[in-house]
């Protein structure tokens, strides 16, 4: 872009300046370079005036750009009006009438005396010309911490309380703050006041601040040291493990939910003192403190597992027992050893057997004898359970017993018996946190009474398979994956 002559303001003779004598002022049309310097100029004019010189012969060809910063140099040297006039020249030919502005005030403040009636007149008519160029715009930000940015240069805090002069045209702002997504706007700016601009950053974080009472005391989130007395800071969303310890005295610890944009403050407080000798044992180490593993899990369930317990009559001896199986666990560890959880499961087998006995005794609805009967059992069940786990934060054993209800629904013969009862299971195995996904393997075992599985026949005689009380049992392996709350000390490093 070509720069734009300024009407009456002058690129000025750097020799009258140094030599004392009041310039005129010019057109800009008609730049002649300075005379010849005399040997009474001191040396900073000299010097002063080279960068003068080379600032005029930049404008005239056209490098508005390079003959501002050679007038600024001049003027940093020795300052004198026309030095500063001539820089107001070239910002306003860069559109930079803002600058502009404060720089022609600049000039009427520190070189009033060095104008004549009309040269004052001149940049007093040029300062008002050049408020027509420039807008006024309320800056409106949220959080009040945010650091902003205007065509690539910061805008400090303070002038956000009153509204911030702009050159008309359109102006890029970039918005950031710690916890927050950035956010960039162009704005488009008329000369004169105009409307409000509001940004609002969104929270991608939650903001924690812990207080401990000494400067002794120190701080750790989620098991990793951070601070001494007192930390603020940006967490993720979600729960995180507060603890303030110090030598000598049991550790604080506290359990935070923070959301994004959520602002949390805990005031640690440090527990007995520890006055047996191993005290120094009971204190936990600054990278690695103790801590109580704790939040909600889940867990999908795909089992394996074999059917003992074949109905009355049937010898299923040396035929196929597996059946498969799949079901839900959700539960919640209350600290690292201990949790208690639900637990939904269905299981299904299809069996063969050999008939033991008459045919009105294998099959009551049947006259003639069915030599290798074929079955299938349904179980559904629901209940509880209490999980024991051991203290590793990435591999662990784990176990649980529980009790609940069974739904069995046996398909023998032509009949359907139904019926419900009780169950109790045991399970041992090994389960592995990676991040906040579990996956284990364990061993399980259901053990199921079955006395009131029973259905009629047509004739109204009652069919139960399960007379004499012997009960049904599963054992089997179960591969579960699932997510946990918490996760390993190490996964946030």
């Amino acid at each position: 872009m070509s720069p734009t002559p300024v009407p009456q303001l002058a690129v000025a003779w750097l020799f009258l300046c140094l030599s004392g004598t009041e310039p005129a002022i010019a057109d800009t049309t008609k730049v002649e370079p300075a005379g010849s310097l005399t040997q009474s100029d001191p040396p900073e004019h000299a010097h002063s005036r080279q960068f003068f010189d080379r600032g005029v012969r930049l404008y005239r060809s056209g490098d508005v750009q390079g003959a501002l910063a050679e007038f600024q140099a001049a003027y940093r040297i020795h300052p004198n009006y026309a030095a500063l006039e001539n820089v107001a020249l070239c910002q306003k030919a860069l559109f930079r009438y803002k600058e502009s502005k404060a720089t022609l005030e600049s000039l009427l403040a520190a070189h009033a005396h060095e104008l004549t009636t009309t040269d004052r007149a001149t940049v007093d008519a040029t300062i008002r010309d050049l408020a027509t160029h420039i807008g006024s715009v309320k800056l409106n930000v949220t959080p009040t911490t945010a650091e902003i940015s205007l065509d690539g240069s910061d805008l400090p805090s303070l002038e956000l309380a009153a509204p911030i002069d702009l050159d008309v045209g359109e102006h890029r702002m970039h918005v950031e703050a710690e916890g927050y997504e950035s956010a960039n706007r162009l704005l488009s700016v008329s000369d004169g006041a105009n409307a409000p601009v509001s940004v609002v950053l969104v929270p991608t974080h939650g903001f924690l601040t812990v207080l401990a009472p000494d400067s002794r005391s120190a701080i750790a989130v989620d098991g990793h040291a951070v601070a001494f007395e007192s930390y603020r800071g940006v967490v993720l969303p979600g729960r995180h493990v507060i603890q303030v310890y110090r030598t000598g005295f049991e550790p604080y610890e506290a359990i935070v939910e923070l959301q994004a944009g959520q602002s949390v403050t805990i005031r640690g407080k440090l527990g007995e003192p520890i006055t047996d000798d191993d005290s120094l044992l009971k204190e936990p180490q600054a990278e690695h403190p103790p801590r109580q593993l704790r939040g909600w899990y889940g867990l999908l369930d795909f089992l394996v597992l074999n059917w003992v317990g074949a109905p009355e009559s049937i010898d299923a001896t040396g035929h196929n027992h597996l059946g498969y199986g799949y079901g839900l666990h959700a539960g919640y560890r209350l600290f690292t050893p201990i949790g208690i959880e639900a637990v939904i499961s269905a299981t299904h087998h299809d069996v063969t057997g050999t008939c033991e006995a008459d045919p009105p005794l294998c099959d009551p609805q049947s006259t003639t004898p069915t030599p290798n009967p074929k079955y299938q059992l349904d179980t559904r069940r629901a209940g509880g359970a209490m999980r024991l786990m051991s203290g590793g934060e990435k591999i662990r054993f784990t176990s649980s017993v529980g009790i609940g209800a069974a739904f069995h629904d046996l398909h023998i013969f032509s009949m359907q018996p139904k019926g419900f009862d009780a169950y109790f299971a045991l399970e041992a195995g090994a389960q592995v946190n990676i991040d906040h996904v579990l996956v284990e393997l364990v061993g399980v075992g259901w053990f199921e009474s079955a006395s009131s599985i029973k259905a009629r026949d047509s004739a109204g005689h009652e069919y139960e398979p399960y007379l004499n009380g012997n009960g049904i049992q599963m054992f089997g392996l179960s591969l579960r994956a699932g997510w946990s709350e918490w996760t390993p000390r190490d996964a946030h490093r």
